[in-house]
């Protein structure tokens, strides 16, 4: 990562794993499931194999701590793996704020 997307950075990331359960607003039969790569308080990095997010898609989703519903901020592709930056717009009632 360049140093000037560092220093772009707001909150600080922590290493995550586990799976995360992706949903596309309004469209409740198109899931994914992916995997956590890093998360922060308010988004997360996910990898996933199917479907096709792009920057702003809406979604809902549910992790191991937490769930709620998030924007993508960036998705990128390379080879058969994808992987798609979340910020989180809302945190389900009851869920984990916690990383």
């Amino acid at each position: 990562m360049s140093v000037m997307a560092r220093n772009r950075r707001k909150e600080e990331r922590v290493a995550a794993t586990g799976p995360v359960l992706l949903r596309r607003a309004g469209l409740p039969q198109m899931e994914m499931v992916g995997e956590l790569r890093d998360e922060s308080p308010n988004g997360f990095r996910a990898a996933y194999t199917e479907g096709m997010l792009a920057s702003g898609d809406e979604v809902e989703f549910a992790a191991p701590h937490r769930g709620g519903s998030a924007v993508v901020v960036w998705s990128r592709v390379f080879g058969n793996q994808k992987e798609a930056g979340f910020l989180i717009r809302r945190l389900r009632e009851g869920a984990d704020t916690g990383s």
